[in-house]
């Protein structure tokens, strides 16, 4: 029988350690990869029509639930949701804040799982 650190099991990422940050870390990735894949496909689309396809491919976070919301990590799944959603709009990063709340409908659930976060710490 081999011994492992983590084990993926059911789309988790099962670790020996107590804290969530593989498995969070896992969907960060996914959501990565997901965004990357709309954006190219949706590469010549203006912005209002790749929002629809980001929030049907990219807003799936299955299992988030079971999170610990006080780990560190899913602050970096918010931020490469901000960037998505940046890129998207072709916005610098510093007009990103003001036009949060205005995109906030596309990715309710997403915006919901950060704004926990960010209100725990």
């Amino acid at each position: 029988m081999d011994f492992v650190d983590k084990w993926p099991h059911l789309g988790h990422i099962i670790s020996a350690t107590p804290d969530d940050k593989a498995d969070i870390m896992s969907k960060r990735n996914t959501l990565c990869q997901h965004i990357n894949n709309v954006l190219c496909f949706f590469a010549s689309r203006d912005p209002i029509t790749k929002l629809k396809p980001m929030k049907a491919y990219c807003n799936s976070f299955y299992g988030s639930f079971l999170w610990d919301l006080a780990n560190a990590s899913i602050r970096d799944v918010c931020i490469v949701w901000r960037k998505g959603l940046r890129r998207i709009w072709n916005l610098p990063v510093i007009c990103f804040h003001y036009s949060e709340r205005y995109v906030a409908a596309y990715g309710r659930a997403q915006l919901s799982l950060c704004n926990i976060y960010y209100e725990r710490s």
